[in-house]
C-alpha cells in the first residue's frame, strides 16, 4: 500500500490525515489502483488508529455507503471499462482475450 500511496502522491501519514479517509481513497482510485471496500474500510480505521477488526456492524454500513458515494463520483474516464494497462497483458500472454 506504501507504494500504492506514492503513486498517488501521498507520501505520508500527514498527508492521509490532512486529506481524510474519503480524499485520499479517492486519491489512490485516480492514480490508477482498484477498488476494494475492504481496503478503503482499513485505511478509514486505520486513520482512526483502530485495526479494521473493531469496525462495529454501524460504522461498516457508514463506511460502506462513504465507499460506495467515492465510486460513484469517479470521473467518468476512469471508469470507462477499460482494463488497467497489466492486467490487459497478463490476460493476453495466457490467450484469455482476443487480440
Amino acid at each position: 500500500m506504501e507504494a500504492a500511496f506514492e503513486k498517488a502522491g501521498l507520501n505520508s501519514a500527514e498527508e492521509l490525515h490532512a486529506l481524510g479517509a474519503q480524499a485520499a481513497y479517492a486519491q489512490l482510485l485516480a492514480s490508477g489502483h482498484g477498488a476494494h471496500s475492504m481496503a478503503y474500510r482499513a485505511l478509514a480505521m486505520g486513520l482512526q488508529g483502530r485495526p479494521w477488526q473493531e469496525c462495529t456492524e454501524a460504522e461498516k454500513t457508514k463506511l460502506r455507503a462513504e465507499y460506495d458515494e467515492i465510486l460513484a463520483n469517479r470521473r467518468p474516464a476512469q471508469d470507462d471499462g477499460a482494463l488497467p494497462a497489466d492486467m490487459a497483458r497478463a490476460l493476453d500472454a495466457m490467450g484469455v482475450r482476443k487480440t
